[in-house]
């Protein structure tokens, strides 16, 4: 997202016109070929690539939110369903086109592990081979092979088919597998391995599936269960041990660094009215600090304005409007 700069306060006087002289720059930088795209001109951008999740949704217009937080969408994330049967589809379809069409520097998407009744013991043994080869033959010939895979993600939950809390060693046999085969069509293919915020391993560095196959490692983070009401809550959970029921932030960090990663945080908001969560700018101004101390490691970051209810959502602002006020300024 973007570098603080309080300049950026916006006294109101001429605000209006300023916004909308940028507004067409903003969107010109968020489409930029891919040459020039990584680059931005605005002086007031972040140093990493920013951006949204969900731009696809029916009412978002992402050149009026570039505008309203004044700075270039540089990453565009968003989900291959979970059905690995269904996600060579995905990427031959209109759905990734629309990312395609958009051309940020940054596209990343979640993309599962195992079809429908699938297991772990059968990715491992290949027989989703073709599934994932096919996934790498179309990156390839739609022209962005750059693309990310945040590949069968949080999986130290238990949410997903692929969940790690079983059995880690059948999940790295798998991730294993899937990489090897998706680069044996897209050589070079990035794979991005995240963690859930919540943690429900003994230890999520056990589903670790090996340097050789992961480029980036990220985090889903949501402001809830806990959520982050003091600085002290901040640092208490953000230091959290891989061995604790909630995954910490700068742990993840520091856990790439030692490994020579890159970080994404492809998933993160306020969580407005879902168990503790609030409409929270502190959570919002520690995430901007957390991205800025560590931007020389930042693949990208995507804010996850998602949902019919609002209770993520900080654009339009109404949703949670003191975070959403937060966000703006520091973005």
């Amino acid at each position: 997202m973007t570098v603080l700069n309080p300049d950026k306060r916006r006294a109101r006087s001429g605000a209006i016109l300023a916004r909308a002289a940028m507004a067409s720059a903003l969107l010109v930088a968020a489409h930029a070929p891919a040459a020039t795209r990584a680059a931005s001109t605005d002086p007031s951008a972040v140093p990493w690539n920013s951006g949204v999740s969900c731009f696809y949704q029916s009412g978002f217009d992402l050149a009026a939110f570039a505008a309203w937080r004044g700075s270039p969408v540089r990453a565009l994330h968003g989900w291959a369903g979970k059905d690995l049967a269904a996600a060579p589809a995905y990427f031959a379809g209109g759905s990734y086109g629309q990312f395609l069409r958009r051309n940020p520097a940054v596209i990343a998407i979640s993309t599962p592990l195992l079809p429908a009744g699938g297991t772990l013991g059968q990715c491992a043994a290949g027989a989703y081979d073709s599934l994932f080869r096919q996934i790498g033959e179309i990156i390839a010939r739609r022209g962005r092979p750059d693309t990310i895979l945040r590949l069968g993600w949080e999986m130290n939950l238990r949410w997903a088919s692929w969940s790690a809390v079983p059995d880690p060693e059948a999940y790295k046999a798998c991730f294993r597998r899937a990489v090897q085969a998706i680069r044996s069509t897209l050589p070079g293919a990035r794979i991005d391995w995240t963690l859930g915020r919540g943690n429900k391993m003994t230890d999520w560095t056990l589903a670790y599936p090996g340097d050789d196959v992961v480029d980036i490692i990220g985090l889903s983070y949501y402001d809830r269960a806990p959520s982050i009401k003091t600085e002290a809550d901040w640092d208490k959970y953000a230091r959290m041990s891989p061995t604790a029921r909630t995954t910490g932030i700068l742990t993840v960090i520091d856990f790439a660094r030692a490994r020579g990663k890159k970080v994404a945080v492809g998933e993160w908001a306020v969580s407005d009215g879902i168990y503790d969560g609030f409409d929270n700018p502190l959570f919002v101004t520690k995430m901007h600090e957390t991205f800025m101390a560590n931007k020389d490691i930042i693949a990208y970051e995507t804010y996850y304005n998602c949902g019919s209810n609002g209770v993520y959502k900080i654009y339009p602002e109404f949703h949670n409007p003191k975070a959403a006020a937060a966000y703006r300024q520091l973005w």
